[in-house]
């Protein structure tokens, strides 16, 4: 049954690592489809969002063009607009400014707008950043859409003036229940009024607590938004799809083997899941999509917990090949410290947790590749799977650490960097707890198959043989057959131990026992009975041809070299075979241990300076 399920696993593993990596070139693909799509002829379907009432052509309503603002004009050909380096931004201190005010002031003269970057970061901390932009729709038959690529922003607003000059606004955000966006998607999304030829200009307010802002801002025509939405999410079903397979192994594996470190690997799978469900903002879009508290909370409670269980994942799988108290010691004042901060926020957020986090965070790395340094100068090969397990995960998560602490801007790189990086990270480290339970398996198999087998070859030891040849000589005077008995000597074991040392000495051993189990029936029994000494009884009924020609292809197997083996080695064999029961075997007694004991004195009456390989007796 074990078997049966590690074969599974590892093939899982295997199947498991292709997804990965194909993953990886769907989304290369559908990035170069998406782009070739921007390019492409308009769909003739649109989406079902609700959209404002078209307004009419006459400009008198709208906010005249200033032109204190870049005017973009929405083409026929046009798919969609990155407006992150066009957009002008103002980061304002009072937070009661309104878009009327920023509208009279810019017609006053008094612009405080200024040209910004993409690459541009602002600490928005009890301040508001307004975007302004223009745009003129030229494609009176299209729908049009403006994304904010941050799923995690606390409060946005889009502001514009209707044909009667009253202000409008649409709301999104953290701050607001994802059931009452305009645009129920996991991405800030708001719905662009029908211009109708005329130009209108838009005011983009966003507060954002703690973490600074960079913005990505791009208008899509809808098909070109659906086609983008769908791939998205096709990447993302393969990614968790993918989670909870390997966590279902990991459950399965945990609950058979009663092992710690598959304990472990669930549970960070199940926070690392977690938390990338909700940092991509689905959490909010399909859990909890009427709690505004939890959208706002939870990405960084699973960010703490995600901090947590790493080091103490790494820690219970290495800790069998490195036993130092200093580590034990911080790791667990750094899982206690995590825990603590999820604790503070969960209930009471503040600045300076949310830097503790990420300092914190980033300490976590080093210490998970600290005890991966201190156990691969131990040589074991599941550390070193566990080391590379690791690196996608370390190098996911630096473009995020670096966005939260306001070293560089937000961009597809600090999205899906972490999403990219776990999805490599699992197979490897589901192979490594299989390879490192697969050893530890054969070791208690080894310790409990001691009372009935060689403790270096596995085979059946004296103890088993005589049972089974005890069980031939019933079955031989029952049926009146004959069974085959054989005594093979490695006679050059002591020179492999002196020349070579013990262990090349056990090599040639487990490899003639190898040997042996090939050439072998499988009603056949070989078992190791002393140092030196392999007995195989060969099951009636059994003729002096079939013993001869097994006793000739053992002695010519000896013969063949082997790369375990010294250049120029091979295995010396003495072989002693009987037909029996033997008439001078039975006068010695009738049971296993007289006959396998009169076997041993014929072979060690052979001359020791006898140029034979094989010997006969009965025959």
């Amino acid at each position: 049954m074990f078997n049966t399920l590690r074969r599974f696993s590892k093939l899982l593993t295997a199947v498991a690592l292709s997804l990965s990596l194909c993953s990886l070139w769907i989304w290369q693909n559908l990035a170069h489809a998406t782009a070739k799509t921007a390019n492409a002829a308009p769909a003739a379907e649109s989406l079902t969002a609700p959209l404002p009432a078209p307004l009419p052509a006459q400009s008198g309503g709208f906010l005249a063009p200033q032109r204190s603002s870049v005017l973009v004009k929405l083409q026929e050909e046009t798919r969609k607009v990155d407006l992150s380096a066009i957009a002008q931004r103002w980061l304002d201190p009072s937070p009661d400014t309104t878009p009327a005010q920023l509208s009279a002031r810019a017609s006053s003269g008094a612009d405080f707008f200024q040209p910004g970057s993409a690459r541009d970061t602002h600490l928005t901390h009890d301040k508001v950043l307004w975007l302004r932009f223009e745009l003129q729709d030229l494609d009176r038959r299209s729908h049009w859409f403006l994304e904010l690529g941050s799923a995690l922003t606390d409060d946005v607003q889009l502001h514009w003036r209707d044909p009667q000059g009253q202000w409008q606004v649409q709301k999104a955000g953290d701050a607001i229940a994802r059931a009452r966006w305009p645009v129920q998607s996991r991405l800030p999304t708001f719905v662009l009024p029908n211009m109708d030829g005329q130009s209108v200009e838009y005011f983009l307010r966003i507060v954002h607590q703690r973490a600074p802002v960079s913005v990505q801002l791009t208008v899509w025509r809808d098909t070109a938004l659906m086609a983008a939405q769908q791939s998205q999410m096709l990447l993302l079903g393969v990614f968790f799809g993918l989670m909870l397979l390997v966590l279902l192994v990991s459950m399965v594996m945990a609950t058979l083997m009663r092992d710690r470190a598959f304990v472990a690997y669930s549970g960070y799978l199940i926070t690392v899941g977690g938390f990338m469900f909700t940092n991509m903002g689905l959490s909010a879009q399909y859990l909890w999509p009427h709690s505004p508290l939890l959208a706002d909370r939870m990405v960084f409670v699973l960010a703490s917990l995600t901090a947590a269980t790493g080091p103490w994942l790494v820690r219970i799988i290495l800790k069998p090949v490195v036993r130092l108290r200093i580590l034990d010691s911080m790791i667990a004042l750094m899982v206690g410290l995590m825990l603590l901060i999820a604790l503070i926020e969960a209930f009471s957020p503040t600045v300076f947790s949310y830097v503790i986090l990420n300092y914190a965070t980033m300490l976590t790395l080093v210490l998970i590749y600290g005890l991966v340094a201190a156990a691969w100068q131990r040589g074991d090969t599941a550390t070193r799977w566990v080391a590379i397990g690791f690196v996608p995960v370390v190098l996911g998560a630096l473009p995020l650490l670096m966005r939260n602490m306001g070293l560089i801007a937000n961009s597809n790189l600090t999205q899906y960097s972490m999403l990219v990086g776990s999805a490599l990270e699992m197979p490897i480290l589901l192979y490594a707890l299989l390879s490192r339970s697969s050893k530890r398996r054969d070791s208690i198999m080894r310790a409990t198959g001691l009372p009935t087998q060689d403790a270096l070859t596995r085979l059946p030891n004296l103890r088993q043989l005589l049972s089974q040849l005890h069980g031939a000589i019933s079955r031989a005077s029952r049926y009146r057959h004959h069974y085959g008995l054989m005594l093979v000597e490695l006679s050059n074991e002591a020179w492999f131990a002196k020349e070579h040392g013990r262990e090349m000495a056990d090599r040639a051993l487990i490899l003639l026992a190898a040997r042996l189990q090939q050439l072998a029936r499988e009603i056949d029994t070989v078992s190791r009975i002393d140092q030196t000494h392999f007995a195989l009884l060969s099951e009636g009924p059994c003729s002096p041809r079939m013993m001869a020609q097994l006793a000739t292809r053992i002695a010519a197997s000896g013969l063949k070299p082997n790369e375990v083996l010294p250049i120029g080695a091979v295995l010396k064999l003495k072989i002693t075979c009987a037909l029996m029961p033997h008439a001078q075997a039975q006068e010695m007694g009738d049971d296993g241990h007289a006959q396998l004991g009169w076997l041993i004195a014929q072979a060690d009456a052979i001359p020791a300076d006898s140029r034979k390989t094989v010997h006969t007796l009965g025959f």
